[in-house]
């Protein structure tokens, strides 16, 4: 199907995001023009789905572009979505891994891997939320790519598979599970002292890149190939002794920092209430964060660091949060106020822990903001979109320089009617177009 500009295709791509729901045309004029949108852009955007329409029609093809408040829904079936073929055929194969039915797996995986042609949505990688959808694909295409190997391991095709893991750890080097397959492949091979050598270069890689070592399970395979283990030889063994693309590269995940504002001051004060007060604190915060679905993964000083699958439910815990620490008694004379900040990203999981980029700029964006505040930033807004926790708002507080961080964020205050919306202005190094709240989105109902 051909579509006339770059602006036609970067709306059907943003409507094949949410295909079949709603996308609000606000939201459409967001992700085309960000802060560059003109007075027309609304009519301009009409224009664009029109001619989307008829190329739809001409195209011959099933899908229907339909108006519905308070934007257009792209009607069409799932079948017809390469994404989410990719997404039934890795599910299918991993359920004949799970079967042992290595030959089945190894078939299906690579019929979703076929469906590739390269990178996803390049036509609209300069749309944020595009981009954080591009990042799932790669990280399930990657997943996907580790499990047809496995499968093939599975199959005895451990020669076949030796070149392409050389090729494949040198083009992602901080996937773990890469390197242990291609140990095991090594080793099956009848090249023992190459796979030793490939757990050096990995031990090497990780102490220059993260300061860490390798994961306990490559140890542990390191171990059983210098000991020539007999279960060396057994399908599946790659598997059992790396750890899966969701222990060590994940993402986009969604993190939750906060701190209590002047808490040396109270400790200061009155230790003994200080004491009282933190352990309340940390009741009050583990309870929001679990109730939807968060994990606490570390504390930070006198804060909370935690991880959340959805972003949307990092909003809900960190407003149910600042409510409940707003009408809670303390220990110590005055409210104790926490501030707050939200980013999603890549990471990497290691020791019930994460790493990487994304824990550095949420750190930071933290330290922009004011006891009680809840700060969003620009990757997590987009992540989020329309599925705002009701009553919740976003207000736009614009482009800020952090601390040690070389790109810009554009921040967002989260908002709902029970938190003070009045803070001073963002502790960062410089701000752009303005550091006034304006609405960006917002849901009405009841939380």
């Amino acid at each position: 199907m051909a579509l006339p500009g770059s602006r036609e295709r970067a709306v059907l791509v943003l409507l094949l995001l949410s295909a079949n729901r709603v996308v609000a045309a606000e939201r459409l004029v967001e992700d085309l023009w960000g802060a560059k949108a003109q007075k027309g852009a609304g009519g301009a955007l009409r224009v664009f789905v029109s001619r989307l329409r008829k190329a739809l029609r001409e195209g011959g093809g099933d899908a229907v572009v339909v108006t519905k408040p308070p934007g257009y829904v792209l009607q069409i079936e799932r079948a017809a979505l390469d994404a989410a073929r990719f997404e039934d055929l890795l599910a299918e194969g991993r359920e004949h891994a799970a079967r042992s039915d290595h030959e089945g797996a190894a078939a299906r995986l690579r019929q979703a891997l076929s469906l590739w042609r390269g990178a996803a949505l390049t036509d609209v990688a300069d749309v944020p939320v595009a981009r954080v959808e591009a990042a799932r694909l790669e990280e399930a295409r990657l997943a996907a790519l580790e499990e047809r190997v496995e499968a093939d391991l599975g199959c005895g095709r451990h020669a076949e598979v030796v070149p392409e893991l050389d090729h494949l750890t040198k083009a992602h080097p901080l996937r773990e599970r890469l390197w242990g397959q291609r140990m095991v492949a090594l080793y099956r091979s009848g090249r023992q002292a190459d796979a030793l050598r490939v757990y050096q270069d990995l031990r090497r890689l990780l102490a220059e890149e993260l300061g860490l070592e390798p994961s306990l399970e490559l140890v542990r395979l390191e171990n059983a190939i210098l000991r020539q283990a007999p279960e060396l030889q057994a399908p599946g063994l790659a598997a059992r002794c790396a750890p899966t693309s969701s222990q060590v590269s994940v993402g986009p995940i969604t993190f939750l920092f906060s701190d209590i504002e002047a808490s040396t001051r109270r400790w200061e004060g009155d230790p003994e209430a200080m004491t009282e007060d933190l352990a309340r604190h940390d009741e009050l915060l583990r309870a929001c964060i679990e109730a939807v679905g968060g994990e606490v993964f570390s504390h930070t000083g006198d804060g909370m660091a935690a991880a959340f699958r959805a972003a949307p439910d990092a909003v809900a815990a960190a407003v149910a949060a600042q409510r409940a620490l707003a009408s809670a008694a303390w220990a110590a004379s005055g409210p104790l106020r926490v501030r707050m900040a939200i980013h999603a990203g890549m990471a990497q999981r290691r020791d019930e822990n994460y790493f990487g980029p994304a824990l550095n700029r949420v750190a930071r964006l933290l330290g922009a903001a004011s006891g009680g505040q809840v700060l969003c930033s620009h990757a997590a807004a987009e992540l989020i979109g329309a599925d705002l926790p009701a009553d919740v708002a976003f207000l736009d507080l614009g482009e800020h320089r952090l601390a040690d961080l070389a790109r810009v964020e554009r921040v967002f205050q989260v908002a709902h009617p029970a938190l003070s919306s009045q803070f001073p202005p963002l502790h960062s190094l410089a701000s752009y177009r303005h550091n006034l709240p304006v609405a960006l989105m917002g849901r009405t109902g009841s939380l």
